[in-house]
């Protein structure tokens, strides 16, 4: 680290420090030295003064957005600009392509470092939900538990429908639908 320490440390030595340089360094934490000019493998005489490279650290840099982007893309993206990519949970999204980044933090045009990590939340697609077996049940008991699923249910009278009973439905019991679908029910 630049600083009285090593002021004193060159002054006792007989040698001066010039004006130290900053440079942005991805390893070598904000003060400490990068590198010493001229470079001390030599003798020198006393008086010859010295400069430092003093780290301010990793580079500033604006956090790119990747949402909409696959996995992939989203690493490559990040890694180009000197970020670090890392998966955070997948969710369901009924608007977000399965593999796609939904979301991410810290969000998009927030100021950053040179190696700062960019969590992503990946879209597992829209949630399916299983079809229940309704045959037999009363039309608005089997409606409702399918409105309850978030389903579109549909009635289609045989007969006249007259029993309000459900005798066939348009999708297999334990087939897993995506929310909205409809499902007509044959009442009798």
């Amino acid at each position: 680290m630049h600083g009285p320490a090593i002021d004193q440390t060159a002054e006792r030595a007989g040698f001066t420090l010039g004006e130290p340089e900053k440079a942005y360094h991805d390893e070598v934490p904000a003060g400490h030295v990068i590198a010493v000019s001229p470079s001390g493998e030599e003798t020198y005489e006393v008086g010859t003064e010295f400069t430092l490279t003093v780290s301010e650290g990793p580079a500033p840099v604006k956090i790119i957005s990747v949402v909409g982007a696959t996995r992939a893309q989203a690493k490559a993206d990040l890694e180009r600009v000197g970020l670090r990519y890392k998966k955070g949970k997948n969710e369901y999204s009924d608007t977000v392509e399965k593999g796609r980044v939904i979301s991410q933090s810290p969000a998009p045009g927030t100021p950053g470092h040179r190696g700062d990590v960019v969590e992503v939340v990946l879209s597992r697609g829209p949630e399916k939900f299983e079809i229940p077996d309704l045959v037999g049940k009363q039309y608005e008991e089997a409606a409702q538990i399918l409105r309850d699923l978030g389903m579109e249910p549909r009635r289609e009278n045989f007969l006249g429908g007259f029993f309000g009973t459900v005798r066939t439905q348009s999708i297999e019991p334990g087939t897993k639908v995506v929310k909205g679908t409809e499902v007509v029910l044959g009442i009798v």
